[in-house]
C-alpha cells in the first residue's frame, strides 16, 4: 500500500507526504490517525480523505487504515536481527507492487489501449535505459501474437517515425519516472501526426504522462544502489503482457492458450 503515497498529487498528495512524513512504524501509531486528526492537521475535508482511500482502492478510509495496521504488523512480527533474505524482500516488494497497480489501474484506460493496439497497423515500443529491456520483449511477444510492432530504444529515432510508420501507428512509452525531457520532447513529432500515445509510468503527475493519450500507472519500490535508481518493474511488465495478450485476443486472429500442458508436467515430474 505504502508503495502508491508517493504517486499521489494535489490534496490526495498532501495526505501521502503527511502520513510518509509521519514515520509510521508501529500499529498503534496508525491506530491513533483519523478524519479527523486529519483534517485538523491538514485542513482537508472528510470526504476527500475518504477520496483519497478510494483512490488507493480501499471502500473508505476504515479500511485503509486497517490495511496500513496490518501490513505494520507483518513487518514488525519478524525478528528485527534476522532481516530478510534478498530473494524474499525482492519477490514480496514485487508482488505487492503488482498487487498495488491492479487494484488501482483504471481497466477502461486499460481497454481503450487494448482497442488501439488491435487495430493499429504498427505499435511502437518505445523505452530508454532499463526500460529497453520490456519494449523489446513487447516487440518480440507482438511477432508471437501477429501485431505488426517496433521496439525503439533510441530518442534520435522516434522524430522520423511518423513519416516511416504513418498516422496509423501507437505508440507505447515506458519510464517509471516519466521524467526525461529528451524521451518527452521526441514525441512532438508523433502527437503533431496525431499518433496516439500510450505511456506505462509510476508517475501520473510526470512530464510523460501529461505529454500522452493514455496513461497506465504502476506502482514500484523506489530503491537505488549506490545512489542510482535500482528499478523493480514486475508491474509494467505485467501490463505489458496482459495488452498485448489482451489484443491478440480482440483481433481473434491467433489462439490463447492459457495452460501450457508440457509445463505443468515438468513441474509434476520435478517435484
Amino acid at each position: 500500500m505504502r508503495l502508491l503515497l508517493p504517486q499521489l498529487e494535489d490534496s490526495f498528495g498532501v495526505i501521502a507526504r503527511y502520513l510518509l512524513k509521519a514515520s509510521l512504524t508501529q500499529a498503534t501509531d496508525a491506530a491513533r490517525i483519523t478524519t479527523g486528526s486529519l483534517q485538523r492537521e491538514l485542513g482537508v475535508s472528510r470526504p476527500t480523505i475518504v477520496r483519497f482511500a478510494r483512490r488507493l482502492g480501499y471502500r473508505g478510509f476504515s479500511d485503509f487504515k486497517a490495511d496500513l495496521i496490518r501490513e505494520l504488523n507483518e513487518r514488525a512480527s519478524g525478528p528485527p536481527s534476522a532481516p530478510d533474505h534478498v530473494l524474499d524482500r525482492v519477490a514480496r516488494e514485487s508482488r505487492d507492487s503488482i498487487d498495488k497497480s491492479l487494484r488501482t489501474l483504471d481497466r477502461a484506460v486499460f481497454d481503450q489501449c487494448v482497442n488501439l493496439i488491435a487495430s493499429a497497423k504498427i505499435v511502437i515500443w518505445f523505452a530508454t535505459g532499463d526500460s529497453g529491456f520490456l519494449a523489446a520483449s513487447a516487440d518480440h511477444k507482438c511477432v508471437i501474437a501477429g501485431i505488426p510492432s517496433r521496439a525503439v530504444v533510441d530518442p534520435n529515432q522516434v522524430p522520423a517515425l511518423p513519416r516511416q510508420v504513418g498516422s496509423s501507428a501507437v505508440m507505447v512509452v515506458i519510464s517509471q519516472s516519466g521524467k526525461w525531457s529528451a524521451m518527452v520532447n521526441s514525441l512532438a513529432s508523433c502527437r503533431e501526426a496525431n499518433i496516439p500515445i500510450i505511456s506505462i509510468t509510476s508517475r501520473p503527475e510526470s512530464i510523460l504522462a501529461k505529454a500522452s493519450d493514455y496513461v497506465l500507472t504502476t506502482a514500484a519500490p523506489d530503491w537505488t544502489l549506490g545512489g542510482r535508481p535500482f528499478t523493480l518493474r514486475p508491474a509494467q511488465a505485467v501490463v505489458v503482457d496482459a495488452l498485448i495478450l489482451a489484443a491478440a485476443l480482440r483481433r481473434g486472429q491467433i489462439p490463447v492458450s492459457w495452460e501450457d500442458p508440457h509445463l505443468w508436467a515438468a513441474s509434476s515430474h520435478e517435484a
